[in-house]
């Protein structure tokens, strides 16, 4: 089961890391957001082929290691009534709420609450729906698979 876990943890990842981030980048405005929001001066150039290539192939990377740190908890959330809320809220608070960008906003801002609040809707929304629909789409996966094989 690892293998087969691994491999359909990483790919998945990778699809909803582009198929999410690309139809919320056009939605969201992200261009405007790029030029205008200070901590987004530390985003990578995706103009150039190298950096596309990189943020790739470090999405291997960060699907691989996530799917290795979450392996152990498996019996929490596969085969469980509603598993992948469980699965949604793990990544979403080692992903998300522990980013330091996240952090850094909430808890050490000079911002009013509505600036904050303001700025978290760049990214937190892409957030929240790439996770919710990993999570959905990685335990429908598994949970098939785990019930062809358990039935051989």
């Amino acid at each position: 089961m690892k293998k087969s876990f691994l491999f359909r943890f990483i790919l998945l990842h990778l699809v909803t890391y582009w198929v999410v981030g690309s139809i919320m980048y056009e939605l969201c405005g992200y261009e405007e957001a790029l030029d205008t929001m200070e901590y987004f001066s530390l985003w990578r150039d995706l103009q150039s082929l190298p950096m596309v290539f990189t943020v790739f192939f470090s999405q291997i990377f960060r699907g691989a290691l996530l799917g290795l740190l979450l392996l152990p908890f498996a019996s929490m959330y596969l085969q469980k009534k509603r598993g992948f809320l469980r699965l949604f809220a793990l990544l979403f608070g080692l992903t998300v709420l522990a980013s330091p960008i996240f952090l850094i906003e909430a808890l050490v801002t000079e911002q009013t609450f509505s600036q904050l609040a303001a700025d978290l809707l760049i990214g937190i929304p892409e957030l929240v729906v790439q996770t919710f629909l990993f999570a959905l789409l990685f335990c429908s996966w598994m949970n098939r698979y785990l019930k062809k094989v358990s039935l051989k």
